[in-house]
């Protein structure tokens, strides 16, 4: 199904207010006001696609964490266990995988500069550290 180009573009400048404003002040002293003013919109325009500033910072730090783990999860059905650490095959998946994401963190560099930045969300660097320690956790366990 496809999204109404103003939704995506309304969103996007909401998502890019707040980018703006953590590269000046941190989330909690960031306002609504604030990120309307910035992203040229009405406050029933923010309303409408969220319920908050918190809803904002939450669905879009959902949003890259999804795409870090689809990335992530891709290769697992042909993940199986490895009986030869010189197999090229090894190294190939290795490498398709670091590439995806690279891409994702690459597409959302901005977001990610900013909100793992002291002005961002502390939690969200967990979630992120999480995503990747369960992941490596996983991907030892086919050694």
């Amino acid at each position: 199904m496809k999204q109404d180009f103003r939704v995506v573009k309304t969103t996007r400048r909401i998502q890019m207010a707040l980018i703006k404003m953590l590269l000046h002040k941190p989330f909690e002293k960031v306002t609504v006001t604030d990120l309307i003013k910035i992203a040229k919109i009405s406050r029933r325009s923010f309303y409408v696609h969220y319920t908050d500033k918190y809803d904002l910072l939450t669905k879009m730090e959902q949003q890259i964490i999804q795409e870090i783990h689809s990335s992530l999860a891709e290769d697992h059905q042909q993940l199986k266990p490895v009986t030869n650490f010189k197999d090229p095959q090894l190294f190939k998946n290795t490498e398709a995988t670091f590439q995806r994401i690279l891409s994702v963190i690459n597409q959302h560099r901005q977001s990610l500069a900013v909100l793992l930045s002291k002005n961002g969300d502390y939690q969200f660097k967990s979630k992120i550290y999480k995503l990747i320690t369960d992941e490596i956790s996983h991907r030892l366990s086919f050694i």
